[in-house]
C-alpha cells in the first residue's frame, strides 16, 4: 500500500504523521510533501516525535512535484491549506481524506509552552492515524487476506472432492512434491491427496502416549501415520479450515474406527482449542 501525507510546508504535521504511520507499519510506503515544502523538518517536531519513541530527524520536506505522475492508494491532507491546492496533484490516487490539524510551526512563547503545543498536535496525529490505520489499512489487509483464505479453501475444497492432488495437471504453475508415505506405518490411502510439502512425523520424535495437533490437517494423511506412532494410549488431533477436507478425514476415521482421532475446524483461534499437545505438527507452506 502507498500513502501520500500532503501539508503546506511538510516541516511539522505531515512529517509527524509520517513518521507514525511508517512507526505503524513498516511494510507499507509511506510518504509526505508539501505545497510549498520547508527547509527542513521542525526541531519541535522531532523532539515531540523522540518522546514516543519515534526518530524523524532524517526525514526532510520534499515538494509534491516530486510525486506527481505517481499512484497512491491513499492521499491525506492535514492541513487546510493544503486541502485547497489539493486537486491539482496528478498522481492516481484511489482515495483523498482530509484531517485538520492546527499548525504548531508559528507556536510562540517559553521553549516549554511551545512543546506543549507540538504535543498536543502529535497526539491528535496519534489519535486520528491510529483510527485510520483501523478503519483502513488493517481493513483492507483482512479483506485481502480472507480473499486468500477463500481461494485456498476453494481450492482444497475441489481437492478433496476429486481426489486429486495439488500439483496435478499444469506443473508448470504447480511444484510437485514427491514425498513417500506408501511405506509409512499407519497410512491411508485415501487421506494421501499428496498435498504435503514433507513428512513433518519423520523429526517429530513421536512416543507412545502422546497428543499431537496436526496443523492443516488436510484428508488426515500426516494424523493417521501419527496415530501409528503415539498408539492406542495416544491422541492425534487434527485441524483443518476446509470442510470437505474435514469430512473426507472424519469419513476415514469412521471407516477404520479408530477412537483416538478428531478433525477439528479451525476458526482461526487455535486457543479456543482446550488441549495440551505434546507435539505440533505442520506441513503447510506459506
Amino acid at each position: 500500500m502507498r500513502i501520500l501525507i500532503l501539508c503546506t510546508g511538510n516541516s511539522c504535521r505531515s512529517q509527524m504523521a509520517e513518521g507514525f504511520l511508517k512507526h505503524l507499519h513498516p511494510e507499507h510506503e509511506i510518504f509526505s510533501a508539501g505545497t510549498n515544502p520547508a527547509a527542513r523538518v521542525s526541531t519541535h517536531a522531532i523532539a515531540v516525535m523522540k518522546e514516543i519513541g519515534i526518530d524523524i530527524h532524517s526525514q526532510i520536506p520534499e515538494n509534491v512535484n516530486m510525486y506527481t505522475g505517481q499512484n497512491f492508494d491513499y492521499l491525506i491532507t492535514v492541513c487546510d491549506n493544503a486541502k485547497q491546492q489539493c486537486p491539482v496533484f496528478t498522481g492516481n490516487v484511489k482515495q483523498r481524506l482530509h484531517m485538520g490539524f492546527e499548525d504548531p510551526y508559528h507556536a510562540t512563547g517559553s521553549e516549554e509552552e511551545i512543546l506543549n503545543i507540538y504535543r498536543k498536535v502529535r497526539d491528535q496525529i496519534v489519535k486520528e492515524f491510529t483510527e485510520f490505520s483501523k478503519n483502513h489499512i488493517q481493513k483492507a489487509m483482512k479483506t485481502a487476506n480472507d480473499g486468500l483464505k477463500n481461494i485456498v479453501k476453494e481450492k482444497y475444497g475441489n481437492i478433496a472432492k476429486s481426489s486429486s492432488c495439488c500439483c496435478c495437471g499444469d506443473t508448470s504453475t504447480y511444484t510437485v512434491f514427491s514425498d513417500d508415505y506408501k511405506q509409512k506405518e499407519g497410512y491411508v490411502k485415501d487421506a494421501d491427496l499428496s498435498l504435503g510439502c514433507g513428512i513433518p512425523t519423520n523429526d517429530a520424535a513421536i512416543k507412545k502416549g502422546d497428543t499431537v495437533l496436526d496443523l492443516g490437517s488436510g484428508a488426515g494423511n500426516d494424523c493417521f501415520v501419527a496415530r501409528a506412532l503415539v498408539g492406542s494410549e495416544g491422541k492425534v488431533i487434527g485441524l483443518d479450515f476446509t470442510d470437505e477436507m474435514l469430512e473426507k478425514a472424519r469419513k476415514n476415521v469412521i471407516k477404520l474406527g479408530f477412537s483416538n482421532i478428531r478433525f477439528v475446524k479451525e476458526t482461526s483461534r487455535i486457543c479456543l482449542l482446550t488441549v495440551t499437545a505434546s507435539m505440533w505438527l505442520s506441513a503447510i507452506a506459506y
